[in-house]
């Protein structure tokens, strides 16, 4: 079992995106994601470990996941491999949420679009991204679905 939001959680994640089948992805996505290389941030908020970045980076079909400390954050359980935050490509597209509803939407008990519809989820950036990283990850939810069964939270 890992823990949701820690280094060991990421890697197996990561490890799972590697099998995964994106060729159902929408390739008529629009925008940036038609250049097929975008970041998309999210800010987890008031997590066990304190507030964390996640950062999906899409390359063509290739998805992987960096867990980060939040700017400012004296978060001692992010991996101290992990690139410099001045290395990494700035996100196109940030979405913030409270712990609490990032475990429910990684548990598949909270779609993205009712978190925004009800206020939960602030978004800021280039929506289109949003969405089209949410259709490939969509794509992937085959190979991610043991995941959630493997995690606590």
């Amino acid at each position: 079992m890992v823990r949701f939001l820690t280094p060991e959680w990421t890697e197996a994640y990561n490890e799972k995106l590697e099998h995964a089948d994106l060729s159902s992805a929408d390739p008529d996505a629009g925008g940036l994601a038609a250049e097929g290389s975008y970041v998309v941030a999210q800010e987890v908020l008031g997590g066990p470990d304190g507030d964390l970045r996640l950062e999906l980076t899409v390359d063509g079909t290739r998805l992987s996941l960096a867990l980060l400390p939040m700017e400012g954050s004296s978060s001692g359980s992010i991996d101290d491999a992990t690139e410099d935050r001045d290395s990494r490509p700035a996100p196109q597209v940030t979405m913030s949420l409270s712990y609490r509803d990032a475990a429910l939407m990684a548990k598949g008990d909270l779609t993205p679009a009712t978190a925004i519809n009800e206020g939960r989820v602030r978004v800021r950036g280039d929506l289109s991204l949003l969405v089209a990283g949410q259709g490939l990850l969509a794509s992937a939810h085959g190979s991610l679905a043991g995941l959630a069964a493997e995690t606590t939270y």
